[in-house]
Formats: structure tokens, sequence, C-alpha cells
């Protein structure tokens, strides 16, 4: 039956774990998403198709992957040109214009800084011309493209955009392209003739991600030039601006791998306290379990006697591993009867008892047995009948954890789950689980509150239970039981009267099912 019992209680306990982890999960999905200060750009990918006019207008078709179908908020690299100005100043000013999504012509909102556009899809193209991004010298032409505009809702959080993309230059004479990719981490970017390709993991909450290319001037045969020379500023400004990215790069990937460590640690908390803790209960139970056989080694197979003067009720209460029976009434009854506290006799079936008015319990449970005694009684203080519980039992509750709780006192009855050890162990998991979904501290507190609530649940469900003491009396009890049945024969031979004769024997072996005859008229 122990066994069982104990099965029992670890399907109690994987239960609640799992309605813990049940209501972990409920509380990952997005519609309960308390994150306010994590992701707030939507976008997960770009890739750029530009091309460069001889006369220096560039026509960009940027192809952006958002995380969700929800789309997100995409920017564009400088305002919409105004056409009342003249050719040269919008030549010197530079804008864009023809703008178009998924082939639809569409006017950008304009934001703080520049226009941008709200996406409602996960892919979208969008198109446009820039004018002024290109400029010609006298001995070199110069193109910069800010490939990837930072919406201004780009925040510290969002994970690093994937870029690529090609910038197809004017054909011409061969000569040299040298191109640089500035803002991004893992950049690359190559020339192959009049090609340029690139790719980086772009953080989109920097400015710009500028691809800055300097070619033969004469490929921008349709431009008027410049007449200074900028081969060698633009390489001076170019060495400067690598050398500023490899540090800002540097100093971004010292920041992943701070950030590294810290998710490292934090997995390391997150499984380790509760790992902590799981392994005191399991073993706080296998301890318990092994403890159960060896304080019960040295007893022996019989006893003549009862091992303690406690009351048959308390008996009961060992005898049913915490949760004692009903039987435990009918131990009550006959304990008075020995004591002469009521007066029990027996006429063939009939069972008389007569409770005198000044006789009192000497303990909470013996009251309630008497009070209900008297009130199934007569006047005179009499009931009889072949079962003396004719009204309904709603006082069992009472009785029975007043036994309970007098076992406890005893050192004899424990919560079979501990309280405080198993909530350390379900506080801890909720815990550990959420930080890999959640950021609010309103969340590890709703965690935490909900792990206490299950953890008090689980340990009132799963019941009380025997400590050490409590089964090594139990076992001595067992012993005595095994007396009365092998050397008596009140099992059936005698009835609640013989309590006069055959005393504690009759009373303990009501509790301890050894004495069926006279337990079961006087129980509930």
């Amino acid at each position: 039956m122990g066994n069982r019992r104990c099965i029992a209680r670890l399907g109690v306990l994987s239960l609640g774990v799992l309605s813990l982890g049940v209501l972990v999960l409920a509380g990952c999905r997005p519609e309960v998403e308390l994150d306010l200060d994590g992701r707030q750009s939507e976008i997960d990918a770009v890739a750029v198709a530009a091309t460069l006019a001889p006369d220096g207008l560039v026509h960009v078709e940027a192809r952006y992957r958002f995380a969700s179908d929800e789309g997100g908020t995409l920017a564009l690299p400088k305002d919409l040109i105004d056409d009342s100005l003249p050719p040269e100043a919008v030549d010197a000013v530079g804008g864009i214009r023809n703008v178009t999504l998924d082939g639809r012509p569409l006017t950008p909102t304009q934001g703080t800084l520049q226009p941008e556009l709200r996406v409602r899809a996960r892919h979208a193209t969008i198109a446009y011309d820039e004018v002024g991004a290109a400029d010609r010298y006298a001995d070199i032409a110069v193109v910069r493209l800010d490939v990837l505009p930072s919406p201004e809702n780009a925040s510290r959080q969002d994970p690093d955009v994937d870029l690529s993309g090609t910038l197809t230059l004017p054909e011409g004479a061969p000569g040299p392209v040298d191109a640089h990719l500035h803002g991004g981490r893992d950049r690359t970017v190559a020339a192959a003739g009049s090609t340029v390709t690139f790719s980086a993991q772009a953080p989109i909450w920097q400015p710009s991600r500028s691809l800055d290319v300097a070619f033969p001037e004469s490929w921008l045969a349709a431009m008027a030039p410049t007449p200074i020379a900028f081969a060698a500023p633009f390489a001076t400004e170019q060495a400067a601006r690598d050398q500023s990215d490899t540090t800002t790069e540097s100093t971004l990937g010292g920041l992943d791998d701070q950030a590294e460590l810290g998710r490292w640690i934090l997995t390391a908390v997150a499984f380790g306290l509760p790992a902590i803790f799981w392994t005191i209960v399991v073993v706080g139970l296998v301890r318990r379990l092994r403890e159960r056989t060896r304080v019960v080694g040295d007893v022996p197979e019989h006893l003549s006697d009862p091992p303690t003067a406690v009351d048959p009720a308390i008996v009961a209460v060992l005898d049913g591993e915490g949760r004692p029976a009903r039987t435990a009434v009918a131990g009550t009854v006959l304990d008075l009867a020995r004591r002469k506290a009521i007066d029990l006799r027996e006429y063939g079936d009939t069972v008389v008892i007569k409770v005198p008015l000044e006789t009192t319990g000497v303990n909470e449970s013996e009251q309630v047995v008497l009070n209900e005694l008297r009130a199934q009684a007569t006047a005179e203080g009499v009931l009889d009948g072949t079962h003396i519980w004719k009204q309904p039992t709603r006082w069992w509750r009472t009785y029975r954890r007043d036994l309970v709780k007098r076992a406890r006192a005893m050192g004899l009855v424990e919560r079979w789950m501990p309280f405080a050890s198993l909530s350390g162990a379900l506080v801890t998991t909720g815990v550990g689980m959420s930080v890999f979904f959640f950021t609010q501290p309103v969340v590890y507190f709703t965690m935490v509150f909900g792990a206490v609530i299950v953890g008090y649940i689980i340990s009132f469900v799963s019941g009380d239970t025997l400590t050490d003491k409590g089964w090594r009396q139990r076992a001595l009890w067992r012993s005595f039981a095994r007396y009365i049945h092998d050397h008596g024969e009140i099992d059936t031979a005698v009835g609640p009267a013989g309590v006069v004769v055959w005393g504690p024997y009759l009373a303990y072996g009501a509790v301890l099912d050894e004495a069926s005859a006279a337990a079961r008229p006087l129980t509930p």
C-alpha cells in the first residue's frame, strides 16, 4: 500500500510540474508578450540591386524580409525631391523620386529625419531613383549609397540585418574600382568589372550602411565633371572610415561576447538553481524511503503488549500512513468504554451505549465523538441499535483533522511533499524557464506567485505521510496486530461489549482490522 501511495503522490507531483510548465508556455504566446524594451524593428534581411546610369542617376530596388506577416517599417535614404526646384538645385541637394512599393507608386510618410513606409507583409520590394549620390571629379568618379537606411523605431536590442546586394556601374574603359562598405559586421565587398557585390551583418540601429565606390571618371560620360582631383582625399577618407569600422566592429564583438557570457551565466542560473532544489526534493524523498527501511529493521515479528500508550485513534493514523480509516471512531468508543467513561452493553446484535452527562473527552477528537453520541441519544443519554450511527457524519472531518494534528504534534506525521523545498524547486523552475521568454520583472513576480500557489496545491493534495518515528511506531503496532491475529480469536467472535474482558486488545484491534465484529457496529 505504501508503494502504491508513493507512486500516486509522485504522479501528483509530476502533474504539478507539468501544470507549471503549461502555465509558462501559455504565457509565452504573442498575445500576452510583455517585452516592451526588446526588439522594435522587424527587418530580418535586405537584398539590394542598384544601377548607376552615366548621368549619375541611381536606380535602387531593395527587397525586404520582415520577421512576420505583420511586416514593419522601412526608411528611405533621402527626402523626396521638390520638383519646384530648378535642376541645378536638385543636383546640389539630391533626393529621391519615383518611389514604388511592389510596383505600385506611392508617397512615403515623412518621418522626423527621413521618409518612411509602413509595410504590412512579410516580403516587400521598395524601388526609387536617387539623385545626388554620384560625383565626377577630374581623376575619379565616386558614388555613395546608403544601402540600408535605419528606421526611427530601430533599437539596440534589434538583431542584425542580413544585408546583401549588387551595384552595377556604367560601362566604360577598363579601370580600377575601389569599393568600401561601412557599417556592419562580417563585411565583404568585391568588384568584378563594373559590378560591385557586398554583404554584411548590419546593426539596424546604426545611422547608415554606406557603400562608397570610386571608379574611372570617364564612366560617368553624361555628367559634367568637377575640375578638382579627388583620388587622394577619397583614399584618406576611406582609410579612416575603414579603421573606424574595425574599431566599431571590435567593440560590438566585445559587447556580443559579454552578452554571450551573460547568457551562459543566466542559463547556468536558470537551470542550476532549479537543479539544486529538485535535487534536494528528490534526495529527500529517496532518503525518506531508505530511512523508512532502516528504522523498522529491528522490529520483532510479534509484540504481545501494546508498544505505547497512545489512544487507538492515533494508531489508526499510523496504520493509515497519515490517513486514518473510519474505524478510528470505533477505537475511540471502545477506549472510552474500556476506561468506563461510557457504559457499553450488548444484547444479541443490539449495542446499547449510555453516555453520562459528566463525561468529557481527554482530547478534542474524543469530545467530538461524545458530543455526537449525546446528539443521537435519548434524554437519558442512551442510544442503541445494531449500528449506533444513524445520522450523517459531517463531524468526521473535524474528528480526523484533530487526529492528524495530534499525530503531527507527536512527531509521527508530516506533509508527504514538504512545502518549503517544493516551493523553492517550483519557483526557481518557473523563473528559470521564464527568463528565456520574458524580460519584464512583473512577469517574474507573476511566475513566483503562481509557482508558490502550485506548490501549495501539490503539498496539500499530496496529503500526509509518516515521519521516521511514525514508520517505526507503525511497524511496532503491526507486530502487535500480528500477535492479536495469530494468538487471539477476537476478530469475528468478540463484539463491542467484550472490551471489558479484552481491554486494549479489542480497542486497538478495532483500528488494526483485527476486531471486525467489535468495530462494525461502532464505525460511522
